[in-house]
């Protein structure tokens, strides 16, 4: 599921599915907790009230303006036949977020984790071989965990740590 946020309705953010098949809901509701509630969207968008609508992007410009005489058959072939993928110029500049509500919010924590681990090594230690550098080793020895799921987030942030030395 690919969703770009939309607009705000007091502390629901409502997302519109840009993948979405024709016969699929293509909206979601995330609520402040974190759920999340699959819905038709035009049939909530003219139903919500305090509805406050983006209007930052091309994208946003495209779906909240509705069709006009210019764009008719393609806002109707993109937003209710869903015959035609959204434009990727109107996509420009909009994030699309692949995970919502609860998920979003654990793959957040999974980075803050990682990246407080990196800043927690104080230092490495390289050694040089063959012209590449090489990690000998962490002096570092405070390195305990309290939890596999600790342990899983210390590898997680190494292999990030490798990816981005290149």
């Amino acid at each position: 599921m690919k969703a770009a946020l939309v607009g705000v309705s007091g502390g629901d953010r409502l997302y519109y599915i840009v993948d979405a098949e024709r016969g699929e809901k293509d909206g979601v509701i995330e609520r402040d907790d974190g759920s999340t509630v699959m819905v038709n969207f035009m049939s909530y968008a003219l139903k919500a009230r305090n509805l406050n609508k983006m209007m930052t992007t091309r994208f946003h410009e495209l779906l909240w303006g509705g069709p006009s005489e210019s764009n008719k058959e393609i806002w109707e072939q993109v937003f209710v036949e869903k015959s035609q993928e959204i434009p990727k110029e109107a996509l420009e500049g909009v994030t699309v977020h692949t995970s919502l509500g609860k998920k979003r919010k654990a793959i957040s924590q999974k980075n803050e984790d990682a990246q407080r681990f990196i800043k927690s090594l104080s230092s490495i230690s390289v050694k040089s071989c063959c012209g590449e550098q090489m990690v000998k080793s962490i002096e570092h020895k405070s390195m305990r965990f309290s939890s596999s799921s600790e342990r899983k987030d210390a590898w997680t942030a190494m292999v990030i740590l490798k990816q981005i030395e290149g």
